[in-house]
């Protein structure tokens, strides 16, 4: 008797590993697609506050929570295992408040965590939003 795979089993054990990887390998892709788009929200978000502080000529708040971002009554849910650390000076940040010039009281870094990947947002105190 002999021992080992004939061809065709091959084949099939190959075409079905294929197959599993074609659904597998866009899941991969959307982690980090997922990824980004919340940190490109997030800094938008900060962003558009601070020309409306300038804009409308008052304080604008943005609430920064472990899972979202809300300045007025626009919030921004952050996707399932991305978390959101708000500090300023070493210590924990609920908001920040742009005021009507735009600046803010002190710097702020704000660090986005989830799915394999860290990305950092920097306020300066003038208001400015740094991202990479």
């Amino acid at each position: 008797m002999k021992r080992g795979f004939t061809l065709i089993e091959l084949m099939v054990v190959i075409t079905v590993m294929g197959i599993i990887l074609a659904f597998a390998i866009p899941n991969f892709n959307s982690r980090g697609k997922k990824f980004d788009s919340n940190y490109k929200n997030i800094r938008d978000k900060l962003v558009l506050s601070r020309q409306t502080a300038i804009t409308k000529n008052q304080t604008v708040t943005v609430d920064l929570g472990n899972t979202y971002v809300k300045s007025g009554n626009d919030s921004l849910a952050l996707y399932n295992g991305i978390t959101l650390t708000a500090t300023s000076g070493g210590s924990g940040l609920s908001s920040i408040d742009f005021d009507p010039s735009g600046a803010i009281n002190n710097a702020a870094t704000l660090e986005i965590t989830g799915m394999g990947k860290t990305d950092t947002i920097f306020v300066t105190i003038s208001g400015y939003v740094l991202s990479r």
